[in-house]
């Protein structure tokens, strides 16, 4: 039994379709079945090269061979011909390439009425973007006999693949990076709800996405989870709108920042991600009660980590499941928060958390994260409302 969403229709807001690319696969069943039998994926291989590179010229040297490292690889070539056209599919970079083949499996078509036109906008939450071919340039430039294919340029900017997934879709509307570290995935999740609240969108594509790459040497944080590449993307309508195709409703969203004096402690991040919690509760309408998973988006640093969850745990029951997507894929930066944000999306629709012993869900899921920076993110889902009002 949940308390009435004090909010009028109009301003619920609905996930419609989603897909992900991890190193579980292309599903988000294989990441929730991952991590409800413990199972981790990380793989020891070179990350993958940089895309479009051209041959070397005469008398260049031989280039080193990238060194192999324990990661969350994606597996496959994951081509887009079909989705794409040939021509698209072989310029693609890394970033473009997992971004878009995400929202392939979420459901959308290029130019197709629901994703395509001015009132459609694209979020994406990244850390990593476009490094790849920064470094490519960097390296090339430097080393005789090297080339620079011209499409790394664009393709080095942080926000080149948010653009370049606009493109495939005739997205028109507005397209957003962010790059507030952890919690970015979260971000362009709680942009995209906002943007449809506030009447700038009918519907938007909310997406995180991060890869690997061998000149940054992929490394583990301190709590010994390596490195990942991934992406996942949400399409978010207003739920009157979406009404029977809706898999899930974000019920409320909310962000919070600790003090800015300095570094904060990991007390007070763990005050800052409960303070944000308490936001996303209040816009909900909802009771922390009612919250039967809790998805967190870890740091990488362990007593922040430790700290955050100790304060998560004074707002719910201790039985609550607590899952993280990162002990499966490893910390893929921008990837993390719309990964965990997918990942609530499938429980809530199995009812059951991801978790050894499958524990019944009943209630709401929990997606939190806060950055070493201070910021903190939280949000609430729960079952589409036709699910919720049993028609």
């Amino acid at each position: 039994m949940h308390t009435a969403d004090p909010r009028p229709p109009a301003a619920r807001t609905a996930v419609t379709g989603l897909g992900v690319v991890t190193a579980s696969g292309t599903t988000v069943a294989a990441l929730y079945d991952d991590l409800r039998h413990g199972r981790e994926r990380f793989t020891t291989a070179a990350p993958a090269p940089v895309a479009n590179a051209l041959p070397p010229g005469p008398g260049s040297a031989p280039a080193e061979a990238p060194a192999r490292v324990r990661a969350g690889h994606v597996p496959g070539p994951l081509p887009l011909t079909d989705f794409l056209g040939a021509r698209t599919d072989r310029t693609l970079s890394r970033d473009s390439r997992l971004l878009i083949h995400a929202a392939a499996t979420a459901g959308t078509e290029p130019a197709a009425e629901r994703t395509a036109g001015e009132r459609t906008g694209v979020v994406l939450g990244t850390i990593r973007a476009g490094r790849n071919e920064y470094f490519a340039i960097h390296d090339a430039a430097g080393s005789p006999g090297h080339r620079v294919n011209p499409v790394w340029g664009p393709h080095s900017g942080y926000n080149a693949a948010a653009a370049q997934l606009s493109l495939a879709l005739g997205a028109e509307g507005p397209c957003l990076t962010l790059c507030a570290g952890t919690t970015a995935g979260l971000d362009a999740v709680a942009t995209g709800v906002r943007q449809l609240r506030d009447g700038v969108c009918d519907t938007v594509l909310a997406a995180g996405a991060d890869t690997l790459c061998a000149a940054a040497g992929p490394r583990a944080g301190e709590d010994g989870l390596p490195e990942g590449e991934g992406a996942a993307l949400l399409v978010l309508e207003p739920a009157p709108t979406a009404g029977a195709r809706a898999l899930a409703q974000v019920l409320g969203t909310g962000e919070a920042t600790a003090p800015a004096e300095d570094i904060p402690t990991p007390d007070e991040l763990g005050r800052a991600a409960t303070e944000a919690v308490q936001a996303a509760l209040r816009e909900a309408g909802r009771p922390a009660a009612e919250i039967g998973l809790i998805v967190l988006v870890g740091t990488g640093d362990a007593p922040a980590d430790r700290a955050i969850e100790a304060a998560l745990r004074q707002l719910t029951a201790p039985t609550v499941p607590l899952t993280e997507v990162a002990r499966v894929t490893g910390r893929t930066g921008g990837g993390d928060g719309t990964l965990a944000a997918a990942l609530a999306v499938e429980a809530l629709r199995r009812g059951a958390a991801p978790a050894p012993g499958a524990a019944p869900l009943d209630g709401t899921a929990l997606c939190v994260g806060a950055d070493p920076a201070g910021t903190a993110t939280a949000l609430l889902l729960g079952r589409p409302a036709h699910q919720e009002s049993g028609t």
